[in-house]
């Protein structure tokens, strides 16, 4: 199968998930925010029978913190004359 996206006829954006993580971390803004991760598990009612794989799993979720990465973000040169400060 070719990786052509048949709709659109166009190469996808990226090859497979690992050169999406290679992507993201070769960002250079939020370099200096650490990733950070904590684990969830489903907490809700389950079924008294056949119990959904999902409710039973444990996820990780990844994220650098918001408010760093804005603060990063404001202190790039790149973005002097381009953030319009007023709020609306």
């Amino acid at each position: 199968m070719s990786n052509v996206m048949v709709d659109h006829s166009a190469q996808p954006p990226f090859l497979n998930h690992e050169n999406v993580y290679e992507t993201i971390d070769a960002i250079s803004v939020g370099g200096a925010v650490p990733w950070q991760s904590f684990t969830f598990t489903y907490d809700g009612p389950k079924p008294t029978v056949e119990v959904p794989t999902w409710m039973e799993a444990e996820y990780t979720i990844w994220f650098r913190d918001p408010h760093k990465l804005f603060l990063e973000m404001i202190k790039n040169p790149d973005f002097v004359d381009s953030i319009d400060y007023t709020p609306y």
